[in-house]
């Protein structure tokens, strides 16, 4: 096995792996720039490899399991948003009707 079939999937793994771990800190931010980094390695990685079949079904399999992770963080952090958002919303509308409110 080449140097080449050892260090492209780690790379990919360990790629992969710090975008799971800034979903996991809400670094945001990093994460959509390691993703634009990534998508592009994937598909260089995966059109030109000789890596056995097995190999890289397990190479996938990995990749996908982290990348449901990731999305479970994101949805987790978008229902936290919206809920925020509500609440502020709710917020407002409320103190629209204070001000509102004649004062004695």
């Amino acid at each position: 096995m080449s140097q080449s079939h050892i260090s492209e999937p780690l790379k990919l793994i360990a790629h992969s792996q710090n975008m799971l771990v800034c979903a996991q800190q809400e670094r945001w931010d990093e994460l959509r720039r390691l993703e634009t980094q990534f998508q592009p390695m994937l598909e260089a990685f995966f059109s030109n490899t000789d890596l056995p079949e097995e190999k890289s079904q397990a190479l996938s399999a990995q990749l996908l399991e982290q990348n449901e992770q990731i999305q479970a963080l994101i949805k987790q952090e978008q229902k936290r948003i919206l809920s925020l958002q509500r609440a502020e919303g709710r917020n407002i509308k409320a103190m629209q009707q204070y001000l509102e409110t004649p004062k004695k």
